[in-house]
């Protein structure tokens, strides 16, 4: 489990990228969870969850919440 820092203590703009460089996870999933502390998403909900063999994502904050890109 993955939590973000708060979009608003990192600002605007700020890019995030999380890789899984793991190639056997075996069925186990990534959750990587907004701040729960200011009510900030990422995308509109409080997670997104990784699966597949090796996924990546990348997030930008604008200030005020995290989005998938």
């Amino acid at each position: 489990n993955i939590r973000m820092p708060t979009a608003s203590a990192v600002g605007a703009g700020r890019l995030i990228v999380v890789k899984d460089q793991v190639s056997s996870r075996l069925g186990d999933s990534i959750y990587i969870s907004a701040s729960k502390a200011v009510g900030e998403t990422i995308d509109g909900s409080n997670y997104y969850e990784l699966t597949g063999t090796m996924p990546a994502i990348s997030l930008y904050s604008n200030g005020s919440d995290w989005f998938v890109f």
